[in-house]
């Protein structure tokens, strides 16, 4: 039956739908897609719902409306056939065609998912910029370790274009006209990102592939100014804090040799002093993990200064160096709960405070010895006085890699003498301190530099007592004396321990009587065990067992009597 119907000049015949027409795509088979799709897009790995979210359209929104639209018209569809409804005669569109369209909407919708899911992934770019961002950070935002570890690997695979439109900070944004802002901007907010604590520590201990692809791509490009300095310090901090990191892995087999395949992190970033540097928190961890690093912790931080240093030239880099400079300033605190020891009474290397001084010590000679052979300025100057500077420029340019051994070397002195337990005292200064002082050798070359600001330090130090008594400075002079003794080291003249004793002993002399008579408990700290000071004839008396073991004998220091005002401008002894 065919009907027809005229709206002015325009006619349609219109028949009934055909009920019986073969019917391949309806509203059933609509919900059985449906229902596989969404236990499909449920069930999926993280990785695989990232990357639809990082999809350069809006994936998750086309397919709520592609659903919601052709799911009415398959039901409609169903309904106009039940009902059979009139259609237009005239069009080339049949029932079949009709349902083909239908359900090819809804099958493209699904291979959409799956090419952007499985078969091209999209990485990083300028058409997902906004959307890659918001999607890590809901990841990160979310904090959950197991997820964070499968994006971090995901990340691998868009480090390149990161890295590419990821803008440095002496430069401006979109300053390169073939970047749009936007995706610059995403980039710095992406490596912001990263720098979440809880996402470096999956990287440093189950991801460490994307902290390499990331420094070996700004070593490609040449980038080392980008937005990397927060997640290179939380990095780095984890790796140590963790000792199954790789970071731990890597060093372990560290032997003072260029980093070959196996080392990647320390062949790219350690082991490259121009990336080091310009990144400047390579060996800047978080300074509330360094105070709880034990001795093993201690002893990776230490091969990784040692791992950087060695690309270090001071021919091409300067003499000044701040990345080694706060490096240095690190190590200083390795030894800053030394005062423990107090409480140990027996001697054992298995203190683990006896442990981390004795590594102090130790990484301090291996650095004096590494920078010793490196080459240096012709005529190097000691101080360099720039006045034309500012005066916090100045205060950078009177520095060198020199003063911040030096005042390494003095602050572990000054740690370990507030060690008093008489056992541990004698072993330190006996065993310890000579190794600092060179008390066995004559130094050359830049050692001889880094001693020499060495000795004055502690003898600035010890010179503040002048002004006002202290016992830092007590404490100092005690470990001297307990070193060096009182009687003149005269067959190691231009030894270390030499010229550390006669600066000293010259300014006992002088100065000595004078702190007796203002205080007398600093002046008593000043002379340790068996030693004091006979104040009626003016010496210092240090008691020793005789070689024979049949007595003690003694030995003295004259002290000149203090007469105000204190003598304090006499010279400092002079360095050799």
């Amino acid at each position: 039956m065919t009907i027809e119907k005229c709206l002015m000049d325009i006619c349609i015949e219109l028949t009934p739908i055909d009920a019986s027409a073969p019917k391949f795509f309806g509203f059933s088979e609509f919900l059985t897609s449906l229902a596989l799709m969404v236990l499909a897009w449920t069930t999926s790995d993280v990785r695989y719902r990232f990357r639809i979210d990082c999809a350069p359209i809006p994936l998750k929104g086309i397919t709520f409306w592609v659903v919601v639209i052709f799911g009415m018209l398959t039901l409609l569809t169903d309904l106009w056939r039940a009902e059979q409804w009139l259609v237009p005669t005239n069009i080339p569109l049949t029932t079949g065609w009709w349902q083909a369209i239908m359900g090819g909407a809804l099958l493209f919708t699904f291979f959409s998912w799956i090419w952007f899911a499985f078969i091209h992934p999209k990485p990083y770019g300028r058409w997902n910029a906004e959307r890659f961002t918001q999607a890590l950070y809901q990841v990160i935002l979310k904090g959950s370790k197991e997820e964070l570890s499968i994006i971090a690997d995901e990340l691998t695979k868009s480090m390149k274009s990161i890295v590419t439109h990821a803008t440095e900070e002496n430069k401006q944004i979109n300053q390169d006209t073939q970047n749009p802002r936007k995706v610059q901007l995403s980039a710095n907010k992406i490596l912001e990102l990263m720098a979440d604590k809880i996402f470096c520590r999956v990287v440093a201990n189950t991801s460490p592939t994307t902290a390499i692809t990331l420094y070996n791509e700004m070593k490609n490009n040449n980038k080392y100014n980008i937005k990397v300095k927060s997640f290179t310090r939380n990095l780095i901090s984890e790796a140590i804090n963790e000792k199954s990191s790789f970071i731990c892995l890597e060093i372990s087999e560290y032997d003072s040799k260029p980093m070959g395949h196996r080392n990647p992190i320390s062949r790219i970033l350690f082991s490259n002093y121009k990336m080091s540097s310009a990144i400047g928190t390579t060996l800047c961890p978080n300074i509330t993990d360094v105070y709880n690093w034990d001795t093993d912790q201690w002893k990776i931080y230490f091969r990784i200064v040692l791992v950087t240093l060695n690309s270090y030239n001071p021919q091409e880099h300067g003499i000044y160096s701040e990345i080694l400079k706060n490096a240095l300033d690190y190590a200083k605190r390795s030894t800053r709960d030394s005062y423990i020891i107090n409480t140990t009474p027996d001697i054992s290397y298995n203190n683990d405070y006896a442990k981390r001084i004795i590594m102090a010590i130790n990484f301090t000679r291996e650095f004096i010895k590494k920078i010793n052979e490196k080459d240096v300025y012709k005529n190097i100057k000691v101080k360099i006085i720039r006045e034309d500077l500012p005066l916090e420029e100045q205060l950078i340019a009177k520095e060198s890699i020199y003063d911040h051994v030096a005042s390494l070397m003095f602050g572990i002195v000054i740690d370990i003498s507030q060690i008093t337990n008489p056992a541990w005292e004698e072993h330190i200064s006996h065993s310890l301190i000579p190794l600092l002082v060179n008390h066995d050798f004559q130094v050359t070359g830049i050692e001889k530099i880094i001693q020499a600001k060495f000795r004055r330090m502690i003898y600035n130090d010890i010179k503040s007592m002048e002004k006002t008594p202290n016992q830092r400075a007590a404490r100092v002079i005690r470990l001297v004396l307990n070193t060096t003794g009182l009687e003149t080291i005269k067959n190691k003249r231009k030894h270390g321990s030499s010229i550390l004793q006669k600066a000293v002993l010259g300014w006992l002399k002088r100065n000595y009587d004078w702190v007796y008579r203002n205080n007398r408990e600093i002046a008593k700290i000043c002379l340790g065990k068996n030693t004091f000071y006979d104040s009626i004839n003016h010496r210092i008396v240090r008691g020793y067992v005789s070689p024979s073991r049949t007595g003690k004998e003694y030995v003295h220091l004259d002290i000149d009597p203090a007469e105000p005002p204190l003598a304090s401008s006499s010279p400092t002894p002079a360095e050799h």
